[in-house]
């Protein structure tokens, strides 16, 4: 994969300085990109939904492609990369969630027979800088699920690496722990975040109301063997209750993934609210709006610190998060398929956006 200037175009807001700059990889791929996920020097992109292809931008470069199965009735639906680079979780049609480690071409299998909403990694950056060995091989996250008995949960899992028995010197993954939080209604957002890296927080929209747990490290001692949410913390707080019964997607934006979240997006079918966080550590809410004719609920969206990206099969157009402002609007070019897809980098803060036959990337230049 190469990674220099295709073509680049920049993009100004009323003949002002640019505010992005958009490159097109140098990639042909053998079959249609389904998915894509970037982090830390990390690329994987999923072919015609069951081929992994992984590359290594950073020292040592590498490409590694492995086949998810020899069932091809089995694809791939979609990737959680976590922000290291090393995690890759793999939701397929079938309703299980797999597993792949960057330096292993082994899948392993976690979770069967159940529907995924929504999946968040758990960041300790402290943690991380101490024992950063531990968590290129140990993963924690916190899964959003329906379960066969159509009951929804969050569950907290613990992922480690234990020897392969059939080949020693390698190898697979299983889940350590499994803690539930709760079984309450449908989740449509969930963000697990870390405040002054002892006190976490899982905030997660439920039908039409946001929620929050807290949760606490003692003594800086990262919880190998327990929850990291004690019990009282399991209690449910509600942050809001919106007025419509038309709750729908949920969007956090972190200036860094390790850091607390600055703000979120909420936006229903009817309705766009915008919550800051404040100093005391309460949210007020910034903006609202009611959805401008035209806008597609249903679309893609990923914010930066000021600008939501919002993407659909025909267009990406860039808002300012402060006026709801169209700083840009930009069409699939003639010769190139319709986006399927929009991926932020949570580390370099790069958006990537994806056709079943081309990359682009776009950086930020001067984002005010």
């Amino acid at each position: 994969m190469d990674v220099e200037n295709n073509f680049c175009i920049q993009v100004s807001k009323e003949d002002e300085k640019p505010i992005f700059k958009r490159k097109q990889i140098k990639y042909k791929p053998d079959g249609e990109i389904t998915n894509l996920a970037v982090s830390s020097g990390h690329i994987v992109i999923i072919i015609n939904h069951q081929r992994i292809i992984r590359f290594r931008l950073t020292n040592p470069t590498s490409q590694t492609i492995i086949n998810y199965t020899t069932d091809f009735s089995v694809l791939i639906k979609n990737i959680f990369l976590h922000p290291n680079g090393y995690h890759l979780l793999i939701i397929s049609n079938r309703g299980n969630l797999d597993y792949l480690h960057f330096d292993s071409d082994i899948i392993a299998p976690l979770l069967e027979n159940i529907n995924i909403n929504y999946v968040t990694w758990m960041i300790f950056d402290k943690l991380m800088n101490k024992d950063y060995t531990y968590f290129e091989n140990n993963a924690h996250a916190l899964l959003s699920i329906t379960d066969v008995d159509k009951e929804e949960t969050i569950k907290e899992i613990h992922i480690k690496p234990v020897k392969n028995k059939k080949h020693t010197s390698k190898y697979t993954y299983i889940i350590d722990k499994v803690y539930n939080f709760s079984n309450e209604a449908v989740i449509c957002g969930m963000v697990f975040s870390n405040f002054n890296n002892t006190t976490f927080t899982i905030i997660f929209a439920m039908d039409t109301v946001l929620c929050q747990f807290f949760g606490s490290m003692l003594n800086n001692s990262f919880p190998y063997s327990k929850s990291a949410f004690n019990e009282d913390s399991k209690k449910m707080i509600k942050l809001f209750e919106l007025d419509n019964p038309t709750g729908k997607h949920l969007y956090v934006y972190h200036n860094h993934y390790a850091e607390p979240f600055k703000y979120f997006v909420w936006i229903t079918e009817l309705e766009i609210h915008v919550y800051e966080l404040q100093k005391s550590g309460s949210f007020e809410k910034r903006l609202w709006r009611t959805q401008n004719e035209g806008d597609d609920e249903n679309s893609n969206v990923i914010l930066t610190k000021y600008h939501i990206f919002r993407q659909n099969e025909y267009k990406l157009r860039v808002e300012n998060v402060h006026t709801y402002q169209i700083v840009y609007r930009d069409f699939p070019l003639s010769n190139v398929d319709p986006y399927i897809g929009i991926y932020r980098d949570s580390i370099s803060n790069i958006i990537w956006v994806y056709t079943t036959t081309c990359i682009f990337k776009y950086s930020v230049l001067d984002e005010q």
